[in-house]
């Protein structure tokens, strides 16, 4: 690995992909790109969650102009992922997708918080108002739901995870609204 980095991820698409499908459709979609002029691999898109499928990708564009090597550990893991097109989904008030169930992200992507469901397992946090609460807090109830499985279906802790990321999300947001733009 030469180098990585923390922010904005791009989503990978084929040119001639249609403008009108809905970005949270490609967040798993990577591309492993070999330049013939420079001596590496570049990979764009891709998530976390999906790095074992992604390493097989490469280890296959890299075995096939090295050769195998003789024993590879990318063999001996058992890829999370490998039915995550077929994972259950569930809908989300205010999405027009649905998106991979909380208790399959439990069971295949080591998922533990409402936060990291909400912002890297699907794109709730990003795409429905106030971080998936809503503009008036209405999926109070529904965010509840998914904390209880998230935590075992300990309902205290439940609460507590969604009380602290509700807190959260309420000092970001006053603090954006005391910034003018």
């Amino acid at each position: 690995m030469v180098s990585i980095r923390c922010g904005v991820r791009p989503v990978a698409v084929p040119r001639n992909q249609p403008s009108g499908r809905h970005s949270a459709s490609l967040s798993r979609h990577y591309r492993v790109h070999a330049d013939p002029g420079l001596p590496w691999i570049s990979v764009y898109g891709g998530k976390l969650s999906g790095c074992t499928t992604l390493a097989r990708a490469v280890h296959a564009r890299v075995a096939g102009e090295l050769g195998p090597a003789p024993l590879s550990p990318l063999r001996l893991m058992q890829d999370p992922l490998s039915d995550a097109p077929n994972a259950p989904t569930e809908r989300f008030p205010g999405l027009d997708l649905p998106v991979v169930s909380p208790a399959w992200s439990v069971a295949h992507e080591k998922c533990r918080t409402l936060d990291d469901y909400l912002r890297r397992r699907t794109n709730i946090a990003q795409w429905v108002h106030r971080g998936g609460m809503g503009a008036r807090h209405e999926n109070v109830g529904h965010l509840h739901s998914i904390a209880v499985t998230l935590n075992g279906g300990n309902h205290a802790k439940a609460t507590n995870d969604l009380h602290n990321y509700r807190a959260r999300l309420d000092r970001e947001w006053r603090l954006l609204e005391g910034v003018s733009l």
